[in-house]
This record gives C-alpha cells, sequence and structure tokens, in this order.
C-alpha cells in the first residue's frame, strides 16, 4: 500500500524534466529543440540543461508557434546570462534600426560575417534572435563554426596567426587566435564588418601589411562559406536561435528593395580578452 501511495506520488509531482529533447542540425554546429512548446515558460532545471546544449552545439534552434514581447524576450535571456543593455535591439530594415537603440538607417545590416558586438572591449557572450516579421525573399541567415575554422587551419597558418591581434577600435583588439573561455576549445575570433586592422604583437610598430590583412580576410571569408560548413537557416516568424558569438559567426542575405525583415535581438555580457 506504501509502495503504491509513492508511486503515485510521484507521478503527480509538478517539478519539470531536466533534459530537453533536441536533434543535431549538422555535423559541424546546431540543435533544435523537440517538443517545446512555449519556451518562455522553462523552468531552472531546463534552463541548466539548455545551457549545456548551447555549450556542446554552439547555436540552439526553437522553432517558435508565436512571438514574444520584447518584454518576454528580455526575461528569457536573462535566464541565459547577465542582459546586455540597451536589451533590445529591433533591426526593421525598411524603416531602419530602432532610433532608442541606434540613429541610423541600413537595408544590409548584417551582411559581412561576424559575431555580435566585437568591437566592445567585452563582446558579448550569446545572442537571442527572434524573427518578427519575414520578407518574400531575403529570409536566410548562415551560420558557420569559428571552431572547424579554426580546425582546418593550416599548422603553418596557425604558428604565424597565434600573434595577431585585430583592432576594432582605437582601443579595442582582441586576438585572432583564442581559447573558447568556458569550453576551453581552440577557435577563432573575427567580424570582417569591423576590423579595421590586424597586429603583429611580436612586431616592431605592430602593423601588418596591406597585402597580409587582405590575404587573412579572403581566407577567413572564402572558408566561413564554404557550403559544406554552413547551416542555412530560412526563418520563419516566431523562430528563436541562440547563438554563442565565441564559437559561431553568422551572415544575413541580402535585402530586395521594398521587402521588410524584422529581426529583435538580445545579447549577454561576455568577458574581456
Amino acid at each position: 500500500m506504501i509502495r503504491k501511495l509513492i508511486s503515485k506520488v510521484r507521478n503527480l509531482d509538478p517539478s519539470p524534466k531536466s533534459t530537453l529533447e533536441s536533434k543535431r542540425i549538422n555535423e559541424h554546429l546546431g540543435a533544435a529543440l523537440l517538443n517545446f512548446s512555449d519556451i518562455t515558460k522553462i523552468g531552472p532545471n531546463q534552463i541548466k540543461a539548455l545551457k549545456q546544449k548551447i555549450a556542446k552545439h554552439k547555436l540552439v534552434l526553437i522553432k517558435g508557434a508565436r512571438v514574444w514581447t520584447e518584454n518576454e524576450q528580455e526575461a528569457f535571456t536573462k535566464k541565459l546570462g547577465i542582459l546586455e543593455q540597451p536589451a533590445v535591439y529591433s533591426l526593421n530594415e525598411k524603416n531602419g534600426i530602432n532610433p532608442s537603440f541606434r540613429k541610423r538607417k541600413t537595408r544590409q545590416a548584417g551582411v559581412l560575417w561576424h559575431s555580435d558586438n566585437s568591437y566592445n572591449k567585452r563582446p558579448s557572450y550569446l545572442s537571442v534572435f527572434q524573427m518578427v516579421r519575414i520578407p518574400q525573399e531575403g529570409a536566410k541567415t548562415a551560420f558557420a563554426s569559428l571552431i572547424n575554422l579554426y580546425l582546418n587551419l593550416p599548422l603553418s597558418e596557425k604558428e604565424k596567426w597565434k600573434n595577431y591581434k585585430v583592432l576594432y577600435r582605437e582601443d579595442i583588439r582582441h586576438p585572432l587566435l583564442w581559447k573558447h573561455p568556458y569550453t576551453g576549445e581552440d577557435t577563432i575570433y573575427f567580424d570582417l564588418g569591423f576590423t579595421q586592422n590586424i597586429l603583429d604583437d611580436c612586431k616592431t610598430g605592430g602593423k601588418l601589411a596591406l597585402k597580409k590583412v587582405n590575404e587573412i580576410v579572403t581566407y577567413i571569408h572564402d572558408e566561413l562559406s564554404r557550403e559544406a560548413s554552413l547551416y542555412i537557416h530560412n526563418w520563419e516568424p516566431g523562430d528563436v536561435i541562440i547563438v554563442d558569438n565565441y564559437a559561431v559567426s553568422h551572415r544575413a542575405e541580402y535585402l530586395l528593395d521594398d521587402e521588410e525583415r524584422v529581426l529583435v535581438r538580445t545579447t549577454t555580457e561576455g568577458i574581456y580578452f
């Protein structure tokens, strides 16, 4: 009788499962969550499991049943880390970036390979993207593994690049090669959109010859763009993608005239390196 009562109590236990079902997207990066109807209601145990999946797969896709409010996206992002300010980056590529964030207009934001906020002293660790409205054409984003890029880099180049630092702003520079601070994996950190120069710590004067900089930029662009190593996501409204900026580079598809693409992004604080 007691055993039956204990079994009954266990079956009524309302605590959420600590595991999340997922499937690999491809061999290089990415996992898609399965059978999760409303990720905003995720519990503490499942957040722990989600963080483990992000650390392992570097990108997690959550197919959305509905579009979140900005407050819901902020609240969800806070569960993953310290929310950066301004909290919400709302990108409407017909009307320009939300003026509360940045007063400029753009039609082709993010079309170069980049990691978000690379030009900051503490670049963003995680980005949480949600698609609000998609165009008829131009609804794709490509993602590529920076860890895989490092693994395929010839040993001779690894030796040369290990002392290189990328200049993003006058006082902001980050190493081109480094170890992921949370997983310990060797990786490359590079942003094609905001790079001003590449410096050699072991060279007097520091700056590399322009020809060498162009060679590095071209190599990284070409390797990241190899179709075999990409995950290309075709967005639908409500889709959410969480990206580890220290391990994944991404770029948006070009947008045609008069098309509208509305994407909301939140980020978590990173570290200084």
